[in-house]
């Protein structure tokens, strides 16, 4: 498959993405920068709140009712406006369809569209050469569940997040895992038409291209204001870290947490300016304590770890928003009274971030990641933007040091203070022996350090573009004060040089980190013939498994070897979808029974209950090399009279099971 086959799929996902998102905005009153950096968020909270409704009203998903979902939010989001609006100015509001477009506002908006496409088109470049082909899957444990919770909404339109884990498109059983990447991407696939393995990886795409870049963008504007060149020089600088966002389609594989990091910094920014932190006073308060509490909500469903990340990177500025109203307090009529209300409010916010600190996490048996340093070392790795021991990236360093000293000068130090914390989170998961103090601080994210190694570019780019925008803008003053002809181009000038630094910089990020990152990456998504999950043999099976195979017949196969992807690939469902799917009695009797089966096997009742019908054989070897479970070997299958031989590609087999006809 070319790459220009997934052109359409792209198109698809970014006006998914976007257009319902940016509406919303709009009719919510944001504009600019704001509006486009919320539209994706804003879309992420229509698809996973719409997925939640929709099911428990037993209405289908599919992009018709989420049109209709979006229709309705925004009408709602129309209609409280207006009679705000109406309350507070005693008229109705009226609507101009014609905005006023100026020679500097366009020449503003060309400067956005530079600092947008550097980076989508270096990440789009890093993400071709780390996927091989648009049709290649990531060969790793958590993809046969990726891949098989996008079919399920696919086939049954049952997307609700509160019962995607369990993957049984006839419970309603509570069982919940965050599914809005799921939901987003099942639109994109039925939208576009595409495969699942390519929707996923246009989808996947678009949020690291765009949706990443645009939110990191809006965090800066918080600490430099809506100036370009810290635009520039934060699109530069986002394609330039290796745990984000390309560890997030290599470890794992974390596409949950592609999405939900991505929504992170402008779930911040919101944050930030709803306290009243920001660069220039906001036009309503309002407004982003709306932004923010409904991109919250999208975090949680994309992720609730990220949503647990954002308590605890907005604790400083919080804690700083406290400390400015009680300085502002001095003097006034009120201020017991006020101070005590800012006093409880804080206090409540804490009541609950400790509550949620200690409610929202795995349990103590699935967080066993153990340290992988010792905690100075993690310390350096995360002021250096080098986790996980890659090579430090040393422009995105020294202009990280730049920035922590300006913003110091700023007195702007709740920005250091997130910073702070997300390094203290990767030191302790790294470094910090196990134990109940480590458990308590990182078990949120299973005490993996990848999870939070992904964390570390949300704070650190915010520092680095200042640094870098100030050395920049201090270039560019030189050479305008510099010996010029009177009549020499100055503005032409400045901007050719502006445009030339970004460029540089840009250039400079894409160092031996990033090259490392893209090769690992790599490896994951290689389509060979010694695949860990499907290999070519076995790939090439699947797409014509469907000629033997009827549509309400269940395949019997180890998830461990990528036999489970047979659900994702072909809609044939599988009796155990995903790796860590734990078989019934019955189903353990079935496997058990699988290599001797005959007409008198008690297994065969099971058969015919469950209409496992066929077995997929694809070999011994599973997804963790050396982790071998029980199921019958390819030469007990091979020899067994009761299962017949159907098709086969090199080792790859499917069997009928003829015994229990």
């Amino acid at each position: 498959m070319s790459w220009t086959d997934i052109i359409p799929t792209l198109a698809v996902g970014v006006v998914l993405l976007y257009v319902p998102g940016a509406v919303l905005a709009a009719v919510m009153g944001a504009r600019g920068l704001t509006l486009w950096a919320s539209a994706a968020p804003l879309t992420v909270f229509i698809v996973a709140t719409g997925a939640i409704a929709l099911q428990a009203l037993h209405i289908q998903w599919s992009v018709l009712t989420f049109m209709c979902v979006a229709a309705l939010v925004i009408a709602l989001a129309a209609a409280v406006r207006i009679l705000s609006i109406r309350r507070n100015a005693g008229e109705w509001p009226r609507i101009n369809f014609r905005p006023r477009l100026t020679k500097a506002r366009g020449l503003r908006a060309a400067g956005y569209l530079l600092a947008l496409s550097i980076p989508a088109i270096i990440i789009f470049y890093r993400f071709r050469r780390i996927l091989g082909s648009p049709d290649h899957i990531s060969q790793t444990y958590d993809n046969v569940f990726h891949l098989n919770a996008i079919r399920t909404i696919l086939e049954t339109g049952r997307a609700s997040s509160l019962t995607m884990g369990s993957l049984d498109p006839a419970s309603n059983k509570l069982s919940f895992y965050p599914g809005a990447w799921h939901d987003v991407v099942s639109l994109v696939i039925e939208a576009s038409g595409s495969t699942i393995p390519v929707g996923v990886n246009a989808a996947n795409i678009v949020i690291a291209a765009l949706v990443w870049p645009l939110s990191a963008m809006f965090l800066v504007s918080t600490l430099t204001g809506k100036r370009l060149i810290p635009m520039l020089v934060t699109g530069a600088l986002s394609a330039g870290f290796s745990s984000f966002p390309y560890l997030m389609i290599d470890f794992g594989v974390l596409y949950p947490n592609l999405l939900s990091i991505a929504l992170l910094p402008f779930c911040m920014g919101a944050v930030v300016m709803f306290l009243g932190l920001g660069r220039g006073a906001p036009t309503s308060r309002w407004l982003y304590f709306s932004l923010a509490a409904l991109s919250s909500a999208a975090l949680t469903v994309a992720h609730p770890s990220t949503t647990m990340a954002l308590v605890a990177l907005t604790a400083a500025p919080v804690g700083a928003w406290l400390i400015q109203r009680l300085r502002s307090l001095k003097g006034q009529e009120h201020r017991l009274r006020d101070s005590l209300v800012s006093l409880a409010g804080v206090a409540a916010y804490a009541l609950i971030a400790i509550s949620l600190w200690t409610v929202i996490r795995p349990t103590e048996a699935a967080s066993s990641w153990l340290p992988k340093t010792t905690v100075p070392r993690a310390v350096g790795e995360a002021l250096m933007s080098t986790p996980q021991g890659r090579d430090i990236p040393w422009l995105i360093f020294a202009l990280t040091i730049v920035g922590v000293v300006i913003l110091s000068r700023q007195r702007r130090l709740w920005m250091i203070g997130s910073f702070a914390v997300s390094v203290a989170l990767y030191a302790i998961v790294s470094g910090y022996p196990v134990g109940p103090v480590r458990n308590f601080w990182t078990g949120i994210w299973y005490n993996d350090s990848y999870r939070l190694a992904a964390l570390l570019p949300v704070t650190t780019i915010a520092i680095a573009a200042v640094g870098g925008a100030w050395l920049v803008e201090r270039a560019v003053q030189v050479l305008r004060r510099g010996p010029l002809p009177r009549r020499f181009p100055v503005r032409a000038m400045s901007i050719a040089a502006t445009v030339l630094l970004i460029c540089v910089a840009a250039a400079l990020a894409q160092g031996r980190t990033i090259d490392t990152a893209q090769a690992d990456a790599a490896t994951r998504y290689a389509s060979t013939a010694a695949s860990p999950l499907l290999s070519n043999d076995e790939e090439a099976l699947l797409k014509r498994l469907d000629q033997h195979v009827p549509a309400d017949a269940v395949v019997i196969g180890n998830p461990w070897t990528g036999a489970s992807l047979v659900y994702a690939y072909t809609g044939r469902r599988a009796m155990l979808p995903a790796i860590g799917t734990s078989p019934t009695a019955s189903e353990l009797s079935l496997l058990k029974q699988l290599a001797t089966i005959s007409k008198k096997s008690s297994a065969c009742g099971i058969v015919r209950d469950q209409r496992a019908n066929f077995v997929l054989d694809f070999g011994p070897r599973e997804v963790f090399e050396g982790a071998h479970h029980t199921f019958p070997s390819s030469a007990d299958l091979a020899k067994n009279p009761g299962l017949r031989l159907v098709d086969s590609q090199g080792d790859a087999k499917l069997y009928e099971v003829v015994a229990c006809r």
